[in-house]
Order: structure tokens, then sequence, then C-alpha cells
């Protein structure tokens, strides 16, 4: 009763929003959110995504992708703490038309650092979400590029610096998200 209900009650203004603002991909019959919808539900709490570290994974001399480590803070306290891995070979960090490697790397660090995002906050909340009927496997580890045209959210749009947090975040202004 009483925690089931006041669960649903605090959940339904995040994911008013996710759903307003279409901050989900559909694969198949469900509804996997995006980056954004994760860190709507966690700011909701006073929960905040804290890049630890983001470094390259070698496989003998060579580097082949990043991984990073996302912890979810909440008045100092770690609620959840995830590690992700993206690889250069991926569809999100291969240089368009020919780019500079700077562009690979960038993209790449950055698609692990929104995974691992993702992943954090999902251990912190995905009770939400399963509540209000979404899958609790977040968008980045579902869409490839077989499955779906959706870009992920960091890599179509220019990266920030929070001021507060002092952690990378796509800047959003009229964008279409419907996927």
């Amino acid at each position: 009763g009483d925690i089931f209900d006041q669960m649903t009650a605090w959940a339904n203004a995040p994911m008013d929003i996710v759903e307003q603002q279409k901050l989900y991909v559909q694969i198949g019959p469900k509804k996997h959110l995006v980056v954004e919808a994760w860190q709507t539900i966690g700011h909701f709490d006073r929960a905040f995504p804290i890049v630890e570290w983001t470094r390259p994974v070698r496989d003998n001399d060579q580097t082949i992708g990043y991984e990073a480590k996302v912890n979810i803070t909440k008045q100092g306290q770690v609620l959840s703490s995830a590690v992700s891995y993206c690889g250069f070979s991926e569809s999100v960090c291969r240089a368009k038309g020919g780019g500079p490697k700077e562009d690979v790397i960038n993209s790449c660090m950055s698609m692990a650092q929104t995974r691992a995002t993702s992943k954090a906050y999902r251990l912190a909340y995905s009770v939400i979400v399963v509540l209000a009927g979404y899958a609790a496997t977040p968008a980045e580890e579902m869409v490839s590029e077989k499955e779906s045209d959706h870009k992920p959210p960091a890599q179509d749009a220019p990266m920030g610096l929070c001021p507060v947090h002092k952690v990378p975040f796509a800047h959003r202004v009229g964008t279409d998200r419907a996927g």
C-alpha cells in the first residue's frame, strides 16, 4: 500500500516529462529510456552523475576504445556506480567523412560516459521506470545500427560542461526527439 502509492506518486512528475518529451526509443513493444530521461528522474531526487574517470582500453599496443566510470550521487553519498565501454569500431565512433582522429576519440569517450551514466541511473531508479511501464534497460545499451537509426543523444548535440557538477552534458534546443 503506502510505499507503493508514495513511489508511484513521486514517479509521476518525471515520467510525465519523459513521455511528453519522448525521451525514449521504442524497440519492439518496449520503450527504453535515453540518458536524458534517466537524468530527469535522478534530478527529481536531487541525484547527479559524476564521471569518476574515462580511460583508453588497449589491446596489445593499440587503443581500441574507451571506458568510463560514473557515480550517481545524492547529498555527497554515492547511490550507484557503473562502468561502460565504447569501441572505435562502433558506428557512433566512426569519423564522418574521414574526420579527424580527435573527433573519433571524443565521440567514443562521450558514448562511454553516456552509457555509464544511463546504467548507473538505471541501477538506482529502475523500479520507478518499471512501475511506469517502461523497460529498465537503457536505450544506449539496446540500440545498435542494425536495430535503429536513432543516434544516442550525446552524439548529435554540442557538448558542454556543467558548471556545478563539472560533468559533460548535451545542449539541446528545439530538437525533435521522435525516433
